[in-house]
This record gives structure tokens, sequence and C-alpha cells, in this order.
């Protein structure tokens, strides 16, 4: 019976003890599986809120490179470039002092670089603030600024004039005239400076003696008599004999005599159309510019001056600054030259007019701050004249020159000085900075056989490692043969002196932006070089530039690659002129013939001008 009470059990039911084992199992599987679930959430939680912080530091990332960015165009002014950088990072929602957010700047591996660390130290916990209530989130950012370098001039001048020589009046006696030597009365009183055999008076002091003699003859009536003698001026003063003018040439010049940007022409003098692709149409920035700067230890007064500023054709190189005609059918340009005060040290467009009058008679007169001057102008004819006299300056203000020439017509060749003079003296120190901005014109004046070096740019320590890019428009031209050397700055002796290793150099030259259009015409006739190419000459970097009389860069830009060393030191601001270890680089040119070229130069480093270094 027990058997089949058993077999009549129904299917599938379970005795009380199954039961309680069944049920145990399942309170142990809750169990274990409610265990389980702690740390899985938790590491859930942690997986979550990891996600969150790559996202807040990116954020952080993001806002520390724009910071960084900001900022870095004010180096090496530190406090100008907090000001920047405060105010790009509240821009992205970050305050130094609120809401765990920490700041600090400080200076980068470069005098144009600046580094933001910023910090959020209460970055967000969602879900694992348990075992993380705080965790703090760092990012830096690095950034420099490649500022435009200085060309030209390391001095207070820009151009020559050889009437700033050295030395002091001292001719021999002069006697009183002889009555043999009378002159009409009112004859003018006139002495030639150049053209004759004996006798010039070019870098030479001279000295009139005026004689007024009074008679009762009818036959002698009363007569101004002048003689005149020199003396030695104990030599040129070689800081005022550079080798090159300032220049700027009409609209209705050819661009291949030289200036790249001011000519409309390329081929036709006076074009009826602008043939010249390079032409700088820009009304804003047209022209060449200039930049005067005072020094961290000056102020006062400041007064920019011109040497013959009005274009007149038929001077010579020396005296009147080399000023010729091209067509002299249309020779008559008028040149513009303006000052502005830069309100903002590193926004070159920011910048405000300082003339004091624009009426006709105000844009010819000294002191103006702006003039428009015809061509031949007396009254500015191979002197100095003052075009600004600034007051109230203040440390470290910059002061901008620019010259342009308008119109459509007038060809020719107007060459001209700068200098800055501070608080009425052009020579005792402190004094301000002047050099171009951008690019220059320049004439070069050299004799034959003579090598001179010019000034190019000021290459600062931080641009040590990086390539320096040289152009030069239309270089090199002479009769016989000339060689270009690139010249570095010595740590041992002033000037640079110092050839550039040929490893470190090549070079490129590439046509006018005209040609093949009017390669027919005579356009473009100088050598173009796609590739790099390696020195011209052994030992130290050297390009020919004209062999035999034949111009390997006539209508071409040439451009020269210098790799500066990374380990290339020196100091920026030196007098380069006295003191070893200055930050200019120039370029020798060596002329076996005379020499009187005008080119247009530019100097770069190679790269983005703000970027990021970390």
């Amino acid at each position: 019976m027990s058997g089949e009470h058993l077999m009549s059990q129904p299917h599938g039911s379970r005795s009380r003890a199954d039961r309680r084992r069944v049920d145990g199992d399942h309170g142990v599987a809750v169990l274990i599986t409610a265990l389980a679930l702690v740390p899985l959430m938790l590491v859930a939680a942690f997986g979550i809120d990891v996600a969150g912080w790559y996202s807040r530091a990116t954020e952080l990332q993001r806002a520390a490179d724009a910071a960084a960015l900001a900022g870095t165009v004010w180096m090496p002014e530190m406090g100008k470039a907090t000001v920047a950088a405060n105010q790009s990072l509240q821009k992205h929602g970050f305050v130094d002092g609120q809401n765990g957010i920490e700041v600090t700047y400080s200076r980068g591996s470069t005098p144009n670089s600046l580094r933001v660390e910023i910090t959020d130290g209460s970055a967000n916990t969602y879900l694992s603030d348990i075992i993380n209530r705080h965790q703090r989130i760092t990012r830096m950012a690095e950034a420099e600024y490649n500022i435009p370098i200085p060309l030209g001039s390391p001095l207070n001048y820009f151009g020559g004039d050889r009437s700033k020589a050295s030395g002091t009046p001292a001719p021999s006696p002069i006697p009183p005239p002889n009555y043999a030597d009378w002159q009409p009365n009112n004859a003018p009183c006139t002495v030639r400076s150049n053209g004759q055999a004996s006798g010039s008076i070019q870098g030479q002091w001279v000295q009139f003696w005026i004689w007024y003699i009074f008679t009762t003859s009818t036959s002698n009536p009363s007569s101004t008599i002048c003689t005149w003698n020199t003396g030695s001026t104990g030599g040129i003063d070689p800081n005022r004999d550079p080798k090159f003018w300032a220049v700027i040439e009409g609209p209705g010049t050819v661009s291949t005599q030289g200036d790249a940007y001011s000519p409309r022409c390329y081929i036709s003098p006076n074009c009826s159309s602008v043939e010249n692709q390079s032409y700088d149409d820009e009304d804003a920035d047209r022209g060449y510019w200039y930049v005067v700067k005072a020094p961290s230890n000056l102020t006062g007064s400041i007064d920019i001056r011109v040497f013959d500023a009005s274009n007149n054709p038929g001077g010579t190189q020396t005296t009147l600054a080399g000023d010729s005609s091209i067509n002299a059918s249309n020779q008559d340009f008028e040149t513009e030259f303006r000052v502005f005060e830069q309100t903002n040290a590193l926004d070159f467009t920011a910048r405000q007019p300082l003339e004091s009058g624009s009426t006709a008679a105000a844009l010819a007169t000294e002191g103006n701050c702006r003039w428009k001057l015809n061509a031949d102008d007396p009254s500015f004819r191979g002197v100095w004249k003052s075009l600004c006299t600034i007051s109230g300056v203040s440390a470290n203000d910059i002061y901008l020159v620019n010259v342009r020439t308008n119109g459509s017509n007038g060809s020719g060749i107007n060459g001209y000085a700068l200098e800055a003079c501070a608080n009425g003296s052009c020579t005792t120190s402190p004094q301000p900075a002047l050099y171009a901005y951008g690019s220059m014109a320049m004439y070069n004046n050299i004799t034959a056989g003579e090598a001179a070096t010019f000034y190019l740019a000021e290459v600062g320590p931080q641009y040590a490692g990086k390539t320096l890019v040289m152009e030069l428009w239309d270089a090199g031209d002479a009769e016989g043969d000339a060689t270009i050397y690139p010249m570095r700055p010595s740590t041992t002796a002033p000037k640079p002196v110092v050839g550039v290793p040929i490893s470190d150099c090549s070079y490129t030259s590439s046509p006018h932006p005209n040609a093949p259009q009017y390669s027919s015409a005579g356009g473009g006739t100088g050598n173009t070089y796609n590739t790099p190419r390696p020195s011209d000459t052994s030992g130290t970097c050297g390009i020919r530039s004209t062999i035999g009389g034949a111009r390997q860069f006539n209508a071409t830009w040439l451009r020269i690659r210098i790799n500066v060393p990374s380990d290339y030191t020196c100091q920026v601001g030196l007098n380069p002129e006295t003191t070893a270890n200055s930050c200019w680089w120039g370029i020798r040119y060596d002329f076996s013939s005379t020499a009187t070229d005008v080119t247009t130069w530019q100097a770069r480093i190679e790269g983005n001008p703000v970027h990021l270094t970390q």
C-alpha cells in the first residue's frame, strides 16, 4: 500500500523538506546577486564619472589653449598678457577663485610665450562620490607668438646722409677779396657741390665768407661778394653713411626698377591700366611702414625727421638721396608722409593719425605730422625737415610712419632718409628705435670693388632652431660680378660679421607674378629655381647675383632660407654698431663694379605667427 500511495502522488509534487531546500537556494541567489550589485553599481558609477571627468578635462584644455593663445600676443608684457588670458577664460566660463577653479600664469620657454594652467578642484562626481568626494583635474597650455621682426635699422635712423659727418669745420683763413673778384650787385652766390675735377665739397664742411663792399664810385656800385673754402671733416661718420637710402617709386614706374609694391606698371611706364600684379592698392595699408618705438627708459618728446622728402630728379646718390626719373616725359608724382600712434602694441591696425591740419598749406608745413609733396619741392630738397614732433611720450610707446605715392602716373625713384630724435638730441641716450615693418625698399649706394653689409632683421633668441627666410626682389644688379652673403651676429664682435655655414642655407627664386604674361616683352628674365639650391660659394653661404654683368635674379624674388642654430643666443635691443652679441642679422654685398641698385627686402620666421607649443 505504501508503494501504491507513493505512486499515487501528483506528478511534480515536492515534499516539505524539498521545498525548504529550494527556498533556501533562492535566498542565497538573491543575497549573492544583491551583494554583487553593489560593486557593479560602483564600477558603473565610476565609469560614468570617469567619462564626465574626461569631458571636463577637454573643456579645461580648450579653455587653457584659448587663453594661452589670447595672452601670448602681449608677451613679454606679462601684465597685459594675463589680462587678455583672463578675459578669454571668462568667456569660457572659468573665473579664478570661483567654483573651485584655480588659474596660474607663468612665462613660457621663450620670451614671447605664455603658459596657462587651469585646475578644477571640485569636478562633478555624479555617482561615485561615496568613494571619491573631491576630484582635481588640471590642464596646461603654452603658446608662442612670432612677432614681425624689425627690419633694416638697429638705430634711430633709416638710410644715410653724408651731411651727418664727424669732425668740425677747420678751413684755412680766407683773405679779403680783391676788387677784381667783385660781382655785380645782388649776383647769386653759388658753389657747385659735384661734377668738378677738383674742389668737390662732398663729405666736407664748407665755410662761406660774405663781403659787402661800399663805394661811391659810379662804375663800381655797392656789391656783395662771397668766397668759400672747405675743411677736413675728420672722415665721414660711418654710422650716417650706411650705403643705402630708403626709397619709394612713383605709381607710373615699372616694378622691374626694384620696388615690388608701389608701381602700377610692369613693362610700360605710366601704363594705362595696372600691369604689376604685386601693386599694393589697399588704401589703408598701402606704401612702406616704419616703426618708431620708445625704449623703457625714455619719456618726453620725439621728433621724427625726413631728409630730402620730395622727389628731386637730377640729384646724386650721396647728396640728394639718389632721386631719379624713369620717364622724363612724366616724372611728377606725389609722395605722402603720415604719422600715427599705435594704440595697441601688438595690433598694427589699431592706430590713430596725429596730423594737425589737412589744408593744402598744412600738408606741406614742417611739423604737421602729414605731408603731401609734389616732385622737386624746393623747400624740401636736400635738407632735413621735421615731419612730426610728439610730446608726452611714455616708455614703450609706438608710433608709425607711412610713406606712399599717390595717383596713377608719374615715374621715378624718390629716395629719402628718416630719423627719430629724443628730447631735442639725435645722439644723447636714450634714443627711440626706428625700423621698417613688413618690407622695405632700398637704394644701394656702393662704389666699385666695395663690400657693404646691410642690416636686415633682428632675430631674437626665441627663434633658435627655426628657419629665417630672407626675401629679396630684383636683388644684386651690377655691371660686373656681385655676390650676396647672409651674415650672422657675433658673440665677440660688433655687427653681423659671421658667415652662415653652407649646410644651413639654401635658396630658391620665383618669377614675377606677371610672368609669363610679359615674358616675351622682357619681363622675368632672371633665373627661377623651384627646388632648393645649395650655396654658390664654398665655406660660407653665398649667392652670386650677377656674373659678368648677367643679372641672375632680374625681376625675380630671391628667397634665402637659413636654419637658425638650436643653440643660438643673443640679446635683443643691443646696439650692434658698438656691442657684441646683438640679435641683428645682415646681408653683405660684394660688388666688383659700382652698384646703384633699388631692391625690396623682406624677412620672416617660417611658421604660424601664433601657435601652441605645449
